[in-house]
């Protein structure tokens, strides 16, 4: 409702005005309120600032989010917002990265994806961050506004630095490797083991490394992984570098959705020459075994022979001279 009074000699003598019906206006305006309160929502949970600058003007918007994100607060902030506002805040020894990609956005009017550090202002807390954005260009071509997103990713980024240090620091021989029969990622302990550095392992098929005789079984049990079976313990042998054999024992899984092997192999070597050493000296203490009980048998039977001897005399002795003998001879 809108309206005017109408005065004589300070004497209201009317009113005047209009009333509109704005019902499906403040339908969508309470809409647009609940999308906004909704996405303001969204980028606190995934921890999303978002930003648009209009080159034209230089006007610059940031999200809530965007503030939270630097460690800024709003309300002190207003009218002291511009483009390169946050470069303030990138980690000393991003710098470098941060303004050659700021100034290809400026250059080329186009945001290039970017991950580095920055120590908010507040509290001086050191955080990861991943900036992503895009462009509206006009029907001649201008871009008329760029737009992008800022995204806290710290908890993700140690998550990432955990699982590369288990990778890294693992005693174990840990490995990534596609379908297609190639290394992409091992660890340290390859070269360690094979002597390969490792980029010659990643080079050339993998199964090339596996000892002649044993290539058959390794390209079959890595067919059984990509059609959906486990690999538990599976053992080959390995050529190092220098010519020696290495056995190694494998557990493995494919992923089929993005082609990926990603195995465990123990080094088993220095195991299976002691089991080797362990049969032999089973084998030849077998065979002294039998040896003894030959030596017993033939030293047995010969000390056994004296006695038969004399056993014989007596009897030959008793028959012929009994007539003859007392009883005590007898006896």
């Amino acid at each position: 409702a809108i309206g005017q009074a109408e005065f004589v000699q300070k004497k209201c003598t009317r009113l005047y005005g209009t009333f509109q019906d704005i019902h499906e206006q403040q339908l969508i305006d309470l809409k647009i309120e609940e999308s906004e309160t909704s996405l303001n929502r969204a980028q606190s949970i995934s921890k999303i600032g978002s930003w648009e600058w209009i080159p034209e003007t230089n006007q610059v918007i940031w999200s809530d989010e965007m503030y939270k994100i630097l460690g800024l607060d709003k309300n002190e902030e207003k009218g002291n917002i511009y483009l390169h506002k946050s470069l303030q805040f990138v980690h000393p020894d991003d710098n470098g990265k941060v303004k050659k990609n700021y100034e290809t956005i400026i250059k080329n009017k186009k945001i290039v994806p970017l991950e580095f550090r920055i120590i908010t202002k507040n509290d001086n807390k050191l955080k990861y961050v991943r900036t992503e954005g895009g462009q509206v260009v006009d029907a001649n071509g201008k871009v008329v506004k760029l737009f992008g997103t800022i995204q806290d990713i710290s908890e993700q980024a140690q998550l990432k630095t955990q699982l590369n240090n288990f990778f890294e620091n693992s005693l174990e021989m840990m490995c990534i490797a596609n379908t297609n029969g190639y290394f992409l990622r091992l660890n340290s302990v390859w070269e360690k083991t094979l002597g390969y550095t490792i980029d010659e392992l990643r080079a050339k098929p993998f199964v090339e490394f596996v000892h002649p005789e044993d290539r058959q079984i390794t390209s079959g049990e890595t067919d059984n992984q990509i059609k959906g079976n486990k690999t538990i313990s599976f053992v080959n042998r390995y050529i190092t570098k220098n010519g020696k054999v290495k056995w190694l024992e494998w557990s493995s899984e494919v992923d089929t959705e993005d082609g990926l092997f990603y195995a465990v192999a123990r080094d088993i070597t220095e195991k299976i020459e002691s089991d080797r050493e362990l049969k032999l000296y089973s084998k030849e203490l077998v065979a002294k075994n039998k040896e003894l009980e030959q030596f017993a048998y033939i030293t047995s039977h010969d000390l056994q022979e004296p006695l038969r001897t004399i056993s014989s005399l007596s009897e030959v002795l008793t028959k012929k001279y009994e007539p003859h003998l007392d009883k005590q001879g007898k006896l």
